[in-house]
């Protein structure tokens, strides 16, 4: 008589050994990579050029902070070639944190604005506003009939040491006015276009 523990081994191992292959061949197939089975080719990533537009082509762009330093007003002033609307995503570092809010602005009319918060609001209403803002980096995406995406540095200045110049992240460009003094909050912004 044949034992039936045995039998149950015999058979729960094999089981066990299907089971493996079939999880190794569907892992090798790409079965579980995200890939469809319609087409077998992994999906590509489009990666849009940015900055290719000559600047006698790109829109007059502004940053400016408000008089609290707690806003960044985004101000498309003009365009040279036709767009619809304009998607943004402004990234801004804080002390040692990178931060970024993004939105969208309709530009059927010109000038085309919003204002975005430096921190954050809990749906009850209560705001956090980011301390030690530094600046960082506007990134535009354009669209209309033909699509163009530009990025710019930008930095932010709270000036309550009253300076009379002002620079650029890179120290390339630079300001001097006495009149800087009474702006406590400052952007210097290298603009993609030239009005």
């Amino acid at each position: 008589m044949k034992n039936p523990k045995l039998l149950g081994g015999i058979a729960a191992g094999i089981l066990i050994l299907v089971l493996i292959g079939v999880f190794a061949w569907r892992a090798i197939t790409g079965l579980f990579s995200g890939d469809t089975a319609e087409t077998g080719a992994p999906k590509k990533q489009v990666v849009e050029q940015v900055n290719v537009l000559p600047v006698d082509e790109r829109p007059y762009l502004q940053l400016a902070p408000t008089a609290d330093g707690r806003n960044v007003i985004v101000l498309i002033k003009e365009l040279k070639k036709s767009a619809q609307s304009v998607e943004y995503l402004l990234e801004y570092e804080t002390g040692s944190l990178l931060q970024g809010v993004q939105g969208e602005i309709a530009l059927e009319t010109l000038p085309a604005q919003t204002q975005q918060l430096l921190g954050s609001c809990s749906a009850g209403g209560k705001c956090t506003y980011h301390e030690d803002v530094s600046g960082g980096k506007i990134e535009t995406t354009y669209r209309g009939d033909e699509d163009f995406k530009l990025r710019q540095e930008w930095r932010y200045i709270d000036n309550s040491e009253r300076e009379t110049t002002l620079a650029s992240r890179d120290g390339k460009f630079q300001v001097t006015a006495d009149a800087l003094a009474a702006q406590r909050y400052a952007i210097v912004l290298n603009s993609p276009g030239y009005p």
